[in-house]
């Protein structure tokens, strides 16, 4: 990490992530401080409704902020491909052979994927919402597993494609790998919750998936 082409390559996700999660997270606070002066201390029943009410949203912002956190892996997509370029550099000692354009053409691919995976978990979060309490959990064990394997895919599909494996071979060497494939993804999901930080600790993430995608890589070649 102590290359500053690494760092130099994510300004532009990151830059984009402080902005949309300081925009989220300001208007989450903003919504749990007005709940909280609506409710009617004297009523129990009042209270326990504006509690609900209140867990409620900061569950619903939470699950935003990680959409949001997909949505910077989207748009960052190009660059993070170029991170992990390096990072395959650094890690064989050998020049990458993969022009910009195919590297552009790498990173808008993923980056189409991880709109995929925001769009999906959205709409299966959306469907959990509609159950009381039981729903927020649902929703949280989906983001994390699910969306968690989803944003280690496109991790790895940056290595995968450089060296011409296709999504094929992407899902059946993930699948042999699953443990490796889940803790990478898991760990980016639950970061992802932070607001801040899991936009700036994002490159650690790439430099973990790129690492894991050359191993896997090397041992089913």
């Amino acid at each position: 990490m102590k290359d500053k082409r690494i760092w130099i390559y994510n300004i532009v996700p990151i830059i984009l992530g402080v902005i949309l999660e300081i925009i989220i997270t300001v208007l989450l606070i903003i919504f749990v401080i007005n709940s909280v002066k609506e409710i009617d201390f004297r009523d129990i029943k009042s209270i326990g409704e504006s509690l609900l009410k209140v867990a409620s949203s900061i569950g619903v912002g939470f699950l935003s902020i990680n959409f949001f956190y997909i949505i910077v892996l989207t748009v960052g997509a190009p660059f993070q491909d170029l991170i992990s370029e390096r990072i395959e550099e650094i890690s064989t000692g050998k020049k990458s052979n993969a022009s910009i354009p195919k590297s552009i053409v790498i990173g808008l691919k993923v980056g189409a994927g991880f709109l995929v995976l925001a769009l999906m978990t959205l709409a299966i979060n959306l469907v959990f919402s509609l159950l009381p309490v039981v729903g927020h959990f649902a929703s949280l064990i989906v983001t994390l597993t699910l969306g968690g394997y989803g944003v280690a895919l496109g991790i790895l599909a940056m290595t995968f494609g450089r060296k011409g494996l296709g999504f094929r071979k992407l899902i059946t060497y993930s699948t042999r790998h699953l443990k490796d494939v889940l803790l990478l993804g898991i760990c980016m999901q639950a970061a992802s919750f932070v607001p801040l930080l899991n936009i700036i600790i994002l490159p650690l993430f790439i430099v973990w998936g790129s690492l894991l995608a050359i191993e896997i890589t090397n041992k089913e070649s």
